[in-house]
């Protein structure tokens, strides 16, 4: 919560300090934080055929409510089971939470609409259309989605804590642990800053001028193009920034999970139930945690990379994403409750298959005897 409370005091001390009426022709010569915008001439993006777009609009709205169904479930067998520390279902239904919280944000109240590859956006019908400028939608959308980064960096940070052993060069206090957080959140949620960087209005001459290089097609609604904005500055800087991201997400997904292995493998005061139990832990973390990679961040990127280097619109990638996008809050929330032995245990009792109940019950209770204090866990 306090590095929450710092990034947040962070971005907003960043819009106090970068007006939104700044002229972007003077970034243009920054050749350092600005790539520049292109200079051939293609063809933006056209829009897929309306019954195709109404057919996903309508699949993506029930995804939408069975996930918030979903997420429910998920919260309430996150509370309903003991086993676990306060601390670790904190961070489970922080996770939860903001999982559901963006897939509601996204299709019923931001419900955007791409135009690549000039990174234009629009707000297509959103079923709550509070008034909301398209661009800082966008942000908002950008740092809701950076807020699983620190999130899913403490839950690997507890779960590594938990078996490393004491006196261990890697055996973290409180606000050790509470530095790396904000080492993770610092660069993750302060992202979408850039893109407020970016952010260029449609009537300026320089997007005149990109339009006059890149056709729009006219398929697409004039109003809906009129109210349109595009991110087209500090492009290198968006890149730098991403790849920082990058390397601290590299660090807590893959040195964190490996050390934690290798320290079971070698963790003779353990039980061999009990690191049979912090090894699926951890993997049911790492399932969880790829969710969000497999179903957000590929898809888009490789539609950006397709719209932008192959120069191409034959497939209709940003469609897809934003469909596969809508899997996200209910996989998520499924994965969890499936992946984690605990949670898996309280669902089967609730559906009331005691005897399935009793067997996966008594693993998870067998595997954490070695601990005393249930605070531990």
């Amino acid at each position: 919560r306090f590095s929450m409370v710092v990034i947040i005091v962070v971005n907003f001390i960043l819009l106090q300090l970068t007006p939104c009426s700044r002229a972007a022709t003077e970034l243009q010569g920054t050749i350092f934080l600005n790539l520049g915008y292109p200079t051939f001439t293609m063809q933006c993006m056209r829009p897929v055929a309306p019954s195709i777009h109404n057919a996903l609009r309508i699949c993506k709205l029930f995804l939408t409510f069975s996930s918030m169904l979903m997420a429910c479930l998920c919260v309430f067998i996150i509370r309903k089971t003991p086993s676990i520390s306060k601390e670790y279902a904190r961070l489970m239904l922080m996770l939860i939470y903001i999982t559901a919280q963006l897939d509601v944000y996204t299709q019923l109240i931001f419900d955007p609409q791409y135009i690549m590859p000039a990174l234009c956006i629009f707000r297509d019908a959103p079923l709550i259309n509070i008034p909301l400028n398209p661009a800082w939608g966008f942000v908002i959308w950008v740092t809701f989605m950076a807020l699983n980064a620190p999130i899913y960096a403490a839950c690997f940070c507890h779960r590594h804590q938990l078996i490393v052993p004491e006196g261990s060069i890697f055996k973290l206090r409180k606000y050790s642990r509470t530095v790396c957080i904000i080492i993770v959140a610092a660069p993750s949620l302060t992202y979408g800053y850039s893109y407020y960087l970016a952010w260029i209005p449609t009537s300026h001459p320089i997007m005149q001028k990109y339009f006059s290089q890149h056709d729009i097609s006219t398929e697409w609604d004039p109003a809906s193009i009129a109210s349109m904005e595009c991110f087209q500055d500090y492009q290198l800087l968006r890149n730098a920034w991403a790849f920082v991201i990058f390397i601290c997400g590299l660090i807590f997904f893959a040195f964190i999970p490996a050390h934690t292995f290798a320290i079971l493998r070698r963790a003779r005061n353990l039980s061999a139930k009990t690191r049979k139990y912090h090894r699926i832990m951890m993997t049911s973390l790492i399932v969880v945690g790829t969710i969000p990679i497999l179903l957000i961040v590929i898809p888009f990127a490789t539609a950006m990379v397709y719209y932008t280097l192959l120069e191409s619109d034959e497939l209709p990638l940003m469609e897809i994403s934003s469909f596969l996008f809508a899997f996200h809050s209910i996989v998520h929330s499924t994965t969890l409750i499936l992946t984690t032995p605990v949670f898996r245990a309280r669902l089967l009792k609730m559906l009331h298959l005691e005897s399935a109940y009793s067997s996966v019950a008594a693993v998870s209770r067998s595997s954490i005897n070695f601990f005393t204090n249930a605070s531990n866990l």
